[in-house]
């Protein structure tokens, strides 16, 4: 178990990230691409299994190579997550396992680490990276599309982009715990010290008890104040076309049009 206290470098943020359709009105640094504050890679040979608690309590696992059996591109993924996991997920490959979970009445949520995937010499190799982010190409996914559709909506959603530029200057408290097991998935004393350690305690009493809680403390992750305005105005408000979500307007545009000539040709097909 670690309480780990993450200060994260702040760096100029010049980069006006209001358009007509998202008028967040601050600014940020483009350049943050991805955080990694504890990221881990287990080194376990075989054939590797994600394990993970849901919020019904229930414990399942699924293999890392359904990713590429039901799509061989996705061999590598840059990140890939594994949404709805109460407290603690991990990575085992059938004999030995190692959980991460983390404190949740201190920090955590619902997909708290995401996960990279690589694979070399015909082995997977996994890595974690608790409240961080990675960044990087799509999953993809079974279509008649030829792919132009998914780079184009990067184009027109800044939401599609990177989350790192929000950890620049941010304070993070956490409380977590690195478990190893044997077998696929944890079981007794294990399950239940993971469990413990992810749900903590509550006292619950009534009010003229001699027996009081501790105000729970706040404010265990800082943002930095947002700059609304530079000395030489307020921000400008960018295209959405041209906010440089690909490296030039050539190839925006190349993509565009890729994408609307599937859209014309699928179409064509269909009547």
């Amino acid at each position: 178990m670690a309480r780990a206290y993450l200060r994260y470098p702040y760096t100029e943020e010049n980069y006006a990230i209001s358009t007509a359709s998202s008028a967040l009105g601050r600014y940020y640094d483009a350049q943050w691409q991805q955080a990694a504050p504890f990221q881990l890679t287990p080194r376990l040979e075989g054939e590797l299994h994600i394990v993970k608690r849901n919020f019904a309590h229930e414990i399942s696992d699924y293999p890392i190579a359904s990713f590429r059996e039901s799509v061989p591109e996705n061999e590598n993924l840059d990140s890939f997550n594994h949404q709805l996991t109460g407290g603690f997920v991990g990575l085992s490959n059938g004999e030995t396992g190692l959980l991460l979970a983390n404190a949740r009445q201190i920090s955590g949520s619902m997909a708290h680490c995401p996960m990279r995937l690589r694979r070399a010499n015909g082995q997977d190799t996994v890595n974690l990276n608790p409240f961080g982010t990675y960044a990087g190409s799509q999953r993809v996914h079974p279509s008649r599309g030829n792919g132009s559709i998914r780079e184009a909506f990067v184009i027109v959603a800044p939401q599609s982009r990177s989350l790192a530029p929000a950890y620049n200057g941010a304070q993070e408290t956490a409380v977590v715990a690195l478990l190893g097991y044997e077998g696929l998935r944890p079981e007794g004393g294990i399950l239940d010290q993971a469990c413990a350690f992810a749900d903590g305690a509550v006292l619950l009493a009534p009010a003229d008890s001699p027996v009081q809680a501790c105000e729970p403390a706040e404010g265990y992750v800082h943002f930095p104040a947002a700059k609304e305005a530079h000395a030489d105005g307020p921000p400008k408000l960018h295209s959405i076309f041209l906010s440089g979500a690909l490296p030039s307007p050539a190839q925006m545009a190349k993509t565009g049009f890729q994408a609307v000539g599937h859209m014309v040709r699928a179409n064509r097909k269909a009547k």
